[in-house]
């Protein structure tokens, strides 16, 4: 009544000649749906009902059994109904006084709800798996003991220069960091001292903070960011930022380009205005602030000596900037024209000249179309 009433099915076989069964409990019915004699009378009994995939595996583990004295295994059994179901083998070999093999008693468990819910399992990780494949950052999880658990692909392409290497579960963070210097992958060492930088990265690594910047010797620029989850542990993602640092640095060496060009346009258009001992021969009181807002500007002021006195004259151009400089460059260029080719020309004939010439030039005299209201 024991063994009828127990969980595990017990079972026993010869352990040599024909290995013919010699017992089998009553709770064979509950677990497959066989009566007893059926595997006490067959010989075969056992070989005929293994899943054909699982019974070579099986009988090459055999080996074990007689050499060690015990074997678990598991696969695949047909029921009597014809389904299969997943079972757990337990076997004890009994020798005797001579060491010889006598009878293998063996208990059969029902372990489909485990099965079941390891399959289960697997497809939620191959889902995990499959999601983190999918996204361009690289992805990588170590474990509370900074071991590495999983990662993607994209990491191994971002954490290695020359291709992607294999990087096993289990490794520890640190064999990782130490390889990735001792190969010459991280730029930012420089000539300073390599154990220094490893643990200044360790140290950042177990306590994770705001992304930082590596920069690699292929030219790469990596993102790196960090973050400690609640049961231990840290998640990893590497960015890739070249692209965008590439565009930063043609966009700032685009920038200082236009700096030097408008410095040197500055200079120019200081060089265009009367010269501060122009004004000191005019006037013994005077001050002059001149400031453009962009280095460059529509403000300007001009100086013309006279038989019977001076022109001063101060303006302000439409724009701001390098449009409001080149209406300077105009306004002067006018007023020059006007004031040495006139004998002594009233302010309001000048004017009026440079309103004329100013419309000319810009095309302000002629009915067209998107007409421009520059002027001064």
């Amino acid at each position: 009544r024991l063994l009828a009433g127990s969980p595990a099915e017990i079972y026993s076989f010869n352990a040599s000649g024909n290995y013919a069964p010699t017992y089998i409990s009553e709770n064979i019915r509950d677990l497959l749906g066989y009566d007893p004699d059926e595997y006490l009378q067959s010989p075969d009994f056992w070989r005929e009902r293994v899943h054909p995939d699982d019974l070579s595996r099986i009988l090459g583990s055999y080996t074990r059994l007689f050499e060690q004295g015990r074997l678990t295994t598991e696969y695949r059994f047909r029921k009597k109904d014809g389904s299969y179901c997943w079972i757990n083998d337990d076997l004890l070999l009994v020798r005797g006084r001579a060491g010889e093999p006598i009878e293998v008693v063996g208990a059969w468990s029902d372990i489909g709800a485990r099965k079941l819910a390891e399959e289960a399992q697997r497809e939620t990780e191959q889902r995990l798996i499959d999601a983190i494949e999918s996204i361009d950052e690289g992805f990588a999880f170590y474990n509370a003991e900074d071991r590495l658990v999983l990662s993607n692909t994209r990491y191994r392409e971002l954490l290695h220069a020359d291709g992607i290497e294999e990087i096993a579960p289990g490794t520890p963070f640190e064999s990782i960091v130490r390889k990735a210097v001792a190969c010459g992958r991280i730029r930012d060492i420089g000539s300073g001292s390599a154990e220094q930088w490893i643990a200044d990265r360790l140290q950042r690594h177990r306590n994770p903070g705001p992304p930082m910047i590596q920069r690699r010797t292929d030219g790469r620029w990596i993102q790196v960011s960090e973050r400690r989850v609640s049961r231990g542990g840290i998640v990893t993602v590497y960015s890739d930022l070249t692209e965008l640092k590439d565009k930063e640095e043609r966009a700032a060496n685009a920038h200082k380009l236009i700096l030097e060009s408008l410095h040197y346009a500055s200079r120019i258009q200081s060089a265009m205005l009367p010269a501060r001992h122009a004004l000191g021969s005019m006037a013994q009181d005077y001050f002059l602030i001149w400031e453009p807002r962009d280095i460059v500007g529509g403000d300007f002021f001009w100086l013309h000596h006279s038989r019977s006195g001076h022109y001063i004259i101060v303006g302000d151009c439409t724009g701001h900037g390098v449009p409001g400089a080149f209406m300077t460059l105009i306004a002067c260029g006018l007023l020059d024209r006007h004031l040495r080719s006139l004998e002594e020309p009233s302010p309001k004939l000048l004017l009026e000249l440079l309103h004329r010439d100013l419309k000319t030039i810009l095309g302000q005299d002629q009915d067209l179309e998107g007409e421009t209201d520059d002027g001064l």
